[in-house]
């Protein structure tokens, strides 16, 4: 041991998401039949919760893991329809995730999926604007609609 220099001494290991969630969630999300149906499963599942592009990559099984999150046909785009936003790295992705209240704020590398719905105003704890309307975490009792589209950032 004491020949070892230590790179990171004591560091916090990134989050797994896939070691703190049941078991038959995981057998879920990995018998999808392709490594974009995973992944939509994933996010669908793991909501709250920062999730890592190791988590994405372990899941997805391809080679171009990254491809499954972003808009444009990834799972950003198919879960629009359930409500349901997938919040990267970016800034802009960071200040809706705060307003919004959400405990897990993405970091570099990570991505947080929750599921939103309209929100009265702005004076509506949680609520964020997002593409033009106030938009909150959603309740299981809400009905669910459309997510709004996201600010375009780079690719993603």
């Amino acid at each position: 041991m004491s020949s070892v220099l230590w790179l990171f001494r004591e560091s916090e290991l990134p989050p797994n998401v896939l070691l703190n969630i049941p078991d038959e969630d995981v057998a879920h999300i990995m018998t999808g039949r392709s490594g974009a149906e995973r992944v939509r499963r994933l996010f669908r599942k793991v909501q709250g919760r920062r999730i890592s592009r190791t988590v994405v990559a372990t899941v997805a099984q391809q080679a171009d893991y990254m491809k499954r999150i972003r808009g444009n046909g990834g799972a950003r785009s198919d879960l629009r329809n359930e409500g349901i936003i997938i919040l990267g790295q970016y800034e802009a992705h960071r200040e809706i995730a705060r307003q919004l209240g959400l405990r897990e704020i993405p970091e570099r590398g990570e991505s947080v999926s929750v599921r939103v719905c309209l929100a009265e105003d702005s004076s509506e704890p949680g609520s964020a604007m997002i593409d033009g309307s106030w938009w909150r975490v959603a309740k299981q009792e809400d009905a669910e609609v459309p997510a709004p589209l996201l600010p375009r950032i780079g690719a993603n």
